[in-house]
């Protein structure tokens, strides 16, 4: 295949043809061919996906030894067992699900489990060291939790969750001889006509929601040794971040809503409460609820409002700050307002990503002011006036260890023709074109963006340096595991057939559409594409050439 040179990489000057060398070569499945996604696991190389007669979609696996394509019912990258934290990200652990002989094995990098009737991929603590799955053998069920497994039962597991700070401890409910048990420490609940148990981030406290279904009212909250109840519905309890509290929602037969908060019953509300928000540290909790007359907070045992809506209720870590945005509606109109420990600013035009920085005591947020200059705001430094797009959630990105910073914004003088701007920290980069994408590389230490310099020319920053390989759109940055090199994906032009490659101070294709590259645990780059005419996968490593 041939290879174009770009440009130079270090002074030295390359030939004007790059061919990286086949290292593998695989057999396809008949049937209309479509993409492969390239992953290394322990003799796995290669996943891959194809359109067959039937026009189903389907995934293979290619294992080394002894060499077989496997057909892959599931595939994942991990997820974590979000407990009470809103996560976005996953721990990276890529796992499949594979059938051989009729029988489904589970894959998880460097292990392989089974053989089973059915499995699903696992679930991970944040600690990765510990992870659950179901399966199934025949008709008995079991979980395999932090390397041990629990069974057989009679159908299979729900509700299972991790203790958010001590992992070793979790809770989980299955069903027996027809009864439904929850298990918890080595103990077994139960048995109920319905559960939905949950359990304290220390794990030394569980909490269960059950309910008879021929009982108006007929639900009861268990915590620890205490039960309340009958209430028409119970939702299950939520506890506090340090394991000191727990809060729920309730509704009483005349339709009533409300709290217990630490043990505390609180007055009955119209309508729906909402979620109440604890801070992590010292035990404050504050809550959104809905009057005759409008949304209130209440928090320390005061109230505040009444507001059309409310939004983003956030504490600082300590507690000692709590911050939310309301807005006010009036003759299809309405205002936004920043309350902060009882001060109020605004009205605003919008606010956006309101919250606590990293550190846990700096508030985040954008202000867009009603002439249309926005203001970053960071602890006590604000930046503007610029314009943002409001609605862009990833306006503020942090490092990973949560002391770098840096945001794209736009100049307000509408006749610079190259108005966007990239900051971190306190350096300014630009202007640009156009500018987007503000990154960590998983280890931070390395920081880049994509921008313009003019339409349809796609470049990198990484580092300080500039990359402009002439592309009409860059996606999929990529660091080998030593975080040392980098590569990405290049399109030519706005519909591109072809699949081109940056690495190392080289353009590398054409490929066929659907190529997929990775690096591999010796931080060599790999490519994997389908060639037609041989019907066979081809895997090249870039740094063997």
């Amino acid at each position: 295949m041939k290879r174009i040179l770009l440009g130079l990489f270090i002074s030295i000057i390359l030939p004007a043809f790059v061919f990286p060398k086949v290292v593998k070569t695989i057999p396809s499945k008949p049937g209309n061919y479509t993409y492969q996604s390239l992953k290394f696991l322990k003799d796995t190389t290669l996943l891959y996906g194809h359109f067959d007669n039937t026009k189903l979609n389907k995934i293979y696996a290619f294992f080394d030894n002894p060499n077989e394509l496997l057909e892959v019912k599931a595939i994942s990258q991990g997820e974590y067992d979000r407990g009470y934290n809103l996560l976005i990200d996953y721990p990276g652990i890529t796992s499949i699900v594979y059938q051989k002989n009729d029988e489904l094995y589970l894959c998880i990098e460097n292990q392989t489990f089974g053989p089973y009737t059915t499995v699903r991929t696992p679930t991970y603590a944040m600690d990765t060291n510990y992870y659950w799955y179901p399966y199934s053998i025949g008709s008995e069920h079991y979980v395999y939790a932090n390397g041990k497994t629990y069974g057989p039962y009679q159908e299979r597991i729900e509700f299972f969750k991790y203790a958010l700070d001590n992992p070793s401890q979790f809770v989980f409910a299955f069903k027996k001889d027809n009864k439904i048990y929850v298990h918890y420490a080595g103990q077994t609940l139960g048995p109920y006509p319905s559960v939905e148990p949950s359990i304290s981030p220390d794990g030394k406290h569980i909490a269960v929601v059950y309910a008879f279904p021929n009982k108006n009212p007929g639900y009861y909250v268990r915590i620890d040794d205490k039960i309340a109840g009958p209430y028409k519905f119970a939702e299950f309890p939520y506890f506090s971040p340090d394991s000191k509290g727990y809060w729920y929602l309730y509704q009483t037969a005349d339709g009533y809503g409300g709290y217990v908060i630490n043990g505390a019953d609180l007055q009955k509300f119209a309508g729906s409460p909402g979620k109440v928000r604890f801070s992590k540290l010292n035990h404050q909790y504050a809550f959104v609820s809905k009057g005759e007359d409008g949304m209130y907070v209440q928090y320390k045992d005061s109230f505040a409002g009444p507001y059309s809506d409310v939004g983003s209720v956030v504490f600082s870590v300590d507690g000692s700050t709590l911050a939310f945005l309301y807005v006010l509606r009036k003759n299809y109109k309405e205002e936004f307002y920043l309350w902060v420990n009882g001060k109020v600013s605004g009205p605003f035009n919008y606010i956006s990503c309101l919250g606590f920085a990293p550190d846990g005591k700096s508030m985040v947020y954008i202000e867009e002011h009603k002439n249309g200059e926005s203001y970053f705001v960071y602890g006590d430094k604000r930046f503007g006036p610029v314009f943002v797009n409001s609605i862009t959630s990833y306006n503020f990105v942090f490092s990973p260890d949560g002391k770098h910073l840096a945001y794209f914004y736009w100049t307000l003088d509408k006749k610079q023709k190259k108005p966007a701007y990239m900051k971190y920290d306190d350096k300014i980069f630009g202007p640009y074109y156009y500018a987007d994408q503000p990154a960590f590389s998983p280890d931070g230490k390395h920081f880049y963006f994509t921008f313009n310099n003019k339409p349809n020319d796609h470049a990198l920053w990484i580092d300080g340096k500039e990359i402009t390989p002439g592309a009409f759109f860059i996606s999929d940055v990529k660091f080998s595991p030593d975080s040392q090199k980098f590569a990405f994906k290049i399109e030519k032009t706005e519909i591109d057939t072809d699949t081109y490659f940056y690495y190392n101070g080289k353009t590398y294709g054409p490929y066929p559409w659907g190529t997929d590259f990775n690096f591999s645990a010796e931080n060599h780059l790999m490519a994997a594409y389908f060639n037609k005419k041989k019907d066979v996968i081809y895997i090249e490593d870039m740094d063997i050439q």
